[in-house]
């Protein structure tokens, strides 16, 4: 808890799997059948509030998307016009071929707008969860 902070999480608190870049990022690289139980699981399983989004198709969109470009994107606290203050970049990192946890970078977004800090970090970040995934496949 810091005064950088938009918003200050505490334990019990829960953010659902799919609102945040790293949690994209182990839905799109996690193996099918986790993917079958988390995705079918109560908390997961609710509507959109807005009910507009078919969550499922919504689903599977964001698993194509994040695999296509090997991380994934999650802008969080909207103010005004729809934009907001912070935004994640996550990337898988793997031990053999087994998804073991995500290498995020959290930005404010008034510093940085999101493509600039796509073509900035992505490629950054990738090379670090490689490097990341061989040392612990070594290991």
């Amino acid at each position: 808890l810091t005064s950088s902070t938009f918003l200050n999480y505490h334990p019990g608190d829960s953010i659902r799997l799919y609102e945040t870049a790293s949690g994209k990022v182990w839905l799109a690289f996690c193996s099918d059948q986790e993917r079958g139980i988390l995705l079918n699981g109560p908390i997961e399983r609710q509507t959109e509030p807005d009910g507009s989004t078919n969550f499922f198709r919504f689903a599977d969109e964001v698993v194509k998307e994040v695999r296509e470009n090997g991380y994934a994107l999650h802008s969080r606290c909207e103010v005004a016009n729809g934009s907001f203050r912070s935004t994640t970049i996550a990337v898988p990192v793997f031990r053999d071929e087994q998804l073991v946890t995500a290498l995020a970078l959290t930005f404010f977004s008034a510093a940085l707008r999101r493509n600039d800090a796509v073509e900035q970090f992505s490629g950054e970040l990738i090379r670090n969860a490689q490097l990341i995934s061989s040392i612990l496949s070594q290991g």
